[in-house]
């Protein structure tokens, strides 16, 4: 695992993955981060073995090549029977240690394929599969790498989780986080990056506002290290559409499930391709009214008109009008809210846990490993 703090779906994933495992007793993981972070302690507290070996930059060859030789060992300490790189970077150490100890290889791919250098190199390195989030991000993968097998396994909830927290009713919650207990409130929990689209609900709130007054917007999640300006631009950007007392900026949040129960609207609003969406069923397992940018994963998750509301994706006017639609029908909303919690039964840490048990131990029997690229 090349990250130890939580900045994403995929590391969230990851956990859910753990202890799941936990319950079921398929798999028995050992981790290795390529960093010191907070993920560390919390993997090491659900009962794994794990260790840090720092990476520190790809540039730095001596590093590179001497991580390589620490992962084969630790790969051979522990006598693995695969090595799963839990994200794409991860797979430049992993892919090769695993070559050189002859152990089955996969990776995982969260994202969309990019023609980057460093992913080029990732793509020439041999591994027996490569692990998708969505049938959309397998197709697009499959297109970049058409000789590399490919499987999907589906992200999860923790049901746990959201048990737990349905047991504080929508009011309560609204109370315990200092927002408003009357009127509709509508919110979304994207990390702070243009491509997730916050700008386009907090246009979109503009409208809503419009017509619906009492309407409250809230916007869950940290800045991302890439755009650090991006949240001065949305606040100037609500504050000139005259939302300044309509809509709060939360910042990153430990328990965004708490926030979401606060909310009656759930909204995503990815401008391109989406890979997946967490976001979108943990809103569905809350009951939430949830509307989504129609573009990869959510496709895939929500039926439109029948779990949700899909909308043309980097379209402020469409997102407007659909939040509209379920503020002024609260019986519809509640209609896709109990259709929304039964499909979301469907992604549950524990199905997880058992899809990759499936694929690992099948890994080295049914899986042919790819040609090494010259």
């Amino acid at each position: 695992m090349p990250l130890a703090s939580q900045r994403g779906g995929a590391e969230l994933m990851l956990l859910h993955l753990l202890k799941a495992n936990r319950e079921e007793g398929q798999i028995e993981y050992k981790i290795v981060f390529l960093e010191h972070g907070p993920m560390v302690e919390t993997v090491a507290s659900l009962g794994y073995e794990t260790e840090v070996l720092e990476a520190g930059r790809v540039r730095n060859v001596l590093k590179y090549v001497s991580l390589v030789i620490q992962l084969k060992r630790w790969i051979r300490r522990h006598g693995l029977e695969a090595v799963m790189s839990w994200m794409t970077k991860a797979h430049l150490y992993a892919g090769p240690a695993a070559w050189m100890t002859k152990t089955p290889a996969v990776w995982w791919q969260h994202g969309v394929s990019g023609k980057s250098g460093l992913q080029r190199i990732i793509d020439l390195l041999p591994a027996r599969a490569v692990v998708c989030c969505s049938q959309s991000v397998e197709r697009l993968q499959s297109k970049a790498l058409p000789d590399m097998p490919t499987k999907v396994v589906y992200p999860a909830i923790d049901a746990e989780l959201v048990s737990r927290t349905q047991t504080v009713t929508p009011t309560d919650a609204r109370r315990q986080l200092g927002l408003p207990t009357s009127g509709p409130i509508v919110g979304i929990a994207a990390r702070l990056q243009r491509w997730k689209g916050v700008h386009i609900f907090v246009q979109a709130a503009e409208y809503v506002h419009a017509q619906h007054p009492d309407a409250y917007f809230v916007v869950i999640g940290g800045e991302h290290f890439s755009e650090p300006q991006y949240l001065d631009e949305l606040q100037e950007q609500a504050n000139q559409a005259g939302l300044g007392g309509r809509i709060r900026f939360a910042g990153h949040q430990d328990n965004p499930t708490l926030w979401m129960q606060a909310f009656d609207i759930v909204v995503h609003t990815s401008t391109s391709f989406e890979p997946f969406g967490m976001v979108i069923i943990e809103g569905m397992a809350l009951g939430k009214g949830v509307v989504a940018s129609k573009s990869g994963g959510p496709e895939e998750i929500l039926q439109d008109g029948i779990n949700g509301l899909l909308v043309k994706p980097n379209d402020a006017v469409s997102l407007a009008e659909a939040i509209g639609r379920l503020i002024d029908s609260d019986e519809e909303m509640q209609t896709l809210g109990q259709h929304a919690q039964l499909r979301a039964a469907e992604f549950s840490s524990i199905r997880l846990a058992l899809d990759m048990a499936t694929l690992m131990n099948e890994l080295p029997v049914t899986l042919e490993p790819r040609p090494v690229s010259t």
